[in-house]
């Protein structure tokens, strides 16, 4: 389980009094100018010619935020428009969500969908992994779209497991569920690996913040010889009931979809094995 003021402030006062010198120059320059070619040389006389560095900057920034304000009100009457602007709503809709939901783009999970509230995490992981319990229902699917229902699975013991693909304990553990699963084979076992965790599988090396991607998955399964279904859970929705928020979090489910073992984080093949052996 898994600053610079003083010398700032000598600088902008050198600014201003070059300033003031340049543009004394100019003027003379302009009326040197005038008075032989009789043109009139644009003035710049009306400019703030102490304006500091800081200054510009400053005007910069408002400049852009009042353009950044403009393009949201923009924004805002066109998804206000209805009517003739459906289409263009719905479009401008549609590259929002793709802006600010990545996940969408690669049809993977939804990071925003998995509950950060430990508490209620920690609730629902007692409630359903409590002995005797009978574990809730779902259907989820692989990453080729095949679809998976537990209560399908009625009449095998089963090893659900809640896994991150980053997950230094679950990728530990896969060995562990792939010789149980073999051991159990000639018994009808059926083993279950549910992605609990949107992110990918250098999240922990890295700290970054990148969305699991199928490639992730696929990695996780040819590295770790994993032959079982590994699904996904695109709204958190059956992780979040589970409270599957340790990885990895397994459930040993007897031949009638109940509860006969359950843990979060590391465990030893002897004490799987021996779960499994009573569910069977």
């Amino acid at each position: 389980m898994s600053q610079r003021q003083t010398h700032g402030q000598r600088t902008n006062a050198s600014g201003r009094v070059g300033g003031r010198n340049r543009a004394a120059e100019r003027a003379r320059d302009i009326e040197n100018i005038t008075a032989f070619t009789g043109t009139t040389v644009p003035s710049q006389t009306t400019a703030v010619p102490s304006q500091t560095t800081a200054g510009r900057r400053a005007q910069s920034r408002a400049a852009a935020a009042q353009a950044q304000a403009r393009a949201a009100q923009q924004r805002r009457r066109l998804l206000l428009a209805g009517g003739g602007s459906s289409a263009l709503v719905v479009a401008i809709v549609a590259v929002v969500l793709l802006l600010t939901h990545p996940w969408q783009s690669n049809g993977m999970t939804n990071p925003n969908a998995l509950s950060t509230d430990q508490a209620t995490m920690d609730r629902n992981y007692s409630a359903v992994s409590k002995i005797g319990t009978t574990a809730p229902d779902f259907t989820l699917s692989t990453l080729d779209g095949r679809q998976y229902t537990l209560s399908s699975l009625r009449a095998h013991p089963v090893v659900l497991e809640f896994f991150a693909v980053w997950c230094p304990h679950c990728q530990a553990m896969a060995p562990i569920i792939n010789n149980v699963e073999k051991q159990y084979a000639t018994k009808g076992l059926q083993v279950l690996s549910v992605l609990a965790n949107p992110y990918d599988r250098f999240q922990e090396t890295t700290q970054q913040y990148n969305p699991a991607t199928a490639a992730d998955v696929t990695w996780f399964k040819n590295f770790y010889n994993v032959k079982h279904p590994i699904l996904i859970d695109p709204s958190f929705s059956v992780t979040n009931q589970y409270g599957a928020g340790s990885y990895p979090t397994v459930l040993v489910l007897d031949r009638n979809g109940v509860v006969r073992y359950s843990s979060q984080g590391d465990f030893t093949q002897k004490t799987l094995a021996n779960a499994v052996a009573k569910a069977s």
